[in-house]
């Protein structure tokens, strides 16, 4: 190993790397892996905030890091109850330095351009992400360097989209396998700019329809952090879970408050009415909700971490199945459950108010006004899915 490598390896403190702390967009990337959305992450990174956002969400050791061979003959495959996460480590990980004293502990970090190229003796990262370029829809999110690999392999593997069989009469966005790059810049950069217009110009389209690829910010020369960018799919996402929940709460082989709620089917059937018809409105990343729901907004995201209404439905499961602190219940796991509440929030919409009291510990607390004998009276509603927790 050369010295002068390994002197920048510490002068760099890749080793540190481990140490961080993952950010808002590590935990919601890490939800719709939950939900079971995305399994596999491939990141150009050397620190370990994916997998400690998806352990953290699951309350469990479910990502599988895959930074090696051994790594990835012996993690794979791998499965379990919960789904798994595998995470690429495509340069190497941050972990596996123990420290940067072994020289051959150095040698799994790829760090200059010349490795880079190469990929080095890291063929097997060179075939999954080809492999995942041509099969998989990849959204490209804080890819905007000179990242030498990554860009000659993706200009490689859509050079091979001239052949002749390839269908180029749809629309970029509707390609099989299509790579979105969302940009934090007002401008997109070189190599982000010529992978979307190669991509559009192979498949029969104008160059500049290749913009129809870019995730850009709220407004023209506006910017957007990895953050509010994460928050707002995740909102988007949550909605439509949420829309095929209460759809998949109206059959009669799924029926559970529906077989014994008077006018249920039609409730529900109102509510879902709200929800789809609300996705009309949507502007650019924005997600719109139905005014029953925003009007509730104050009152549900008054106290709680939630980014809005969606999420916050979302977050209310683990709370309502009295689960461990910062555990995420999918909505794909819990669809007769975010039901009820949607619907029990739809029902209360014109006296639900913003909770003083702060949050009930093993369930969820609701406070609505109530007009007993002409006076304004506030209750509280306590809520769980538990039927062994009373509270006291």
């Amino acid at each position: 190993m050369n010295s002068a490598y390994e002197a920048l390896i510490k002068l760099l403190k890749i080793d540190l790397y481990k140490e961080l702390i993952p950010t808002p967009a590590h935990i919601y990337i890490a939800k719709l892996a939950r939900e079971g959305l995305l399994s596999e992450i491939l990141t150009t990174n050397y620190d370990c905030n994916f997998e400690k956002a998806y352990n953290l969400i699951t309350g469990s050791e479910n990502a599988d890091v895959i930074a090696n061979l051994d790594n990835y003959r012996r993690n794979g495959a791998a499965f379990d109850d919960v789904n798994r996460l595998k995470v690429y480590k495509l340069n190497g990980c941050a972990k596996e330095l123990d420290g940067g004293a072994d020289p051959e502990k150095c040698e799994s970090i790829l760090l200059t351009e010349r490795q880079l190229q190469k990929w080095r003796n890291r063929q097997w990262a060179a075939d999954i992400f080809r492999d995942r370029l041509r099969s998989k829809s990849l959204i490209f999110v804080g890819f905007g360097s000179d990242e030498p690999q990554v860009h000659h392999t993706v200009q490689a593997v859509l050079d091979e989209y001239t052949d002749k069989s390839i269908s180029n009469d749809e629309h970029v966005l509707s390609t099989p396998a299509a790579p979105i790059m969302a940009i934090f810049d007002p401008q997109p950069s070189f190599h982000q700019q010529q992978i979307v217009n190669t991509y559009a110009v192979h498949h029969g389209q104008p160059a500049n329809q290749g913009n129809e690829l870019i995730i850009r910010g709220f407004q023209p020369g506006g910017t957007l952090s990895a953050d509010e960018l994460w928050g707002l799919i995740y909102e988007r996402v949550i909605r439509s879970l949420t829309i095929t929940a209460l759809k998949h709460s109206l059959q009669p082989m799924n029926a559970s408050f529906t077989s014994i709620m008077p006018f249920a089917q039609v409730i529900l059937h109102q509510v879902i009415s709200t929800l789809e018809n609300s996705v009309k409105n949507d502007v650019g990343c924005l997600t719109a909700m139905p005014n029953w729901l925003e009007s509730l907004s104050p009152a549900l995201c008054s106290n709680s971490k939630e980014n809005g209404p969606f999420s916050f439905l979302a977050g209310s499961l683990s709370k309502l199945n009295c689960s461990e602190v910062d555990v995420y219940d999918p909505i794909n796991e819990n669809k007769a459950l975010v039901s009820e509440l949607t619907t029990l929030l739809f029902l209360f919409r014109d006296i639900l108010s913003p909770n003083v009291e702060g949050e009930s510990e093993g369930g969820l607390m609701l406070t609505f006004e109530s007009l007993a004998s002409g006076i304004s009276e506030k209750k509280t509603l306590h809520l769980n899915a538990d039927p062994s927790f009373v509270f006291s």
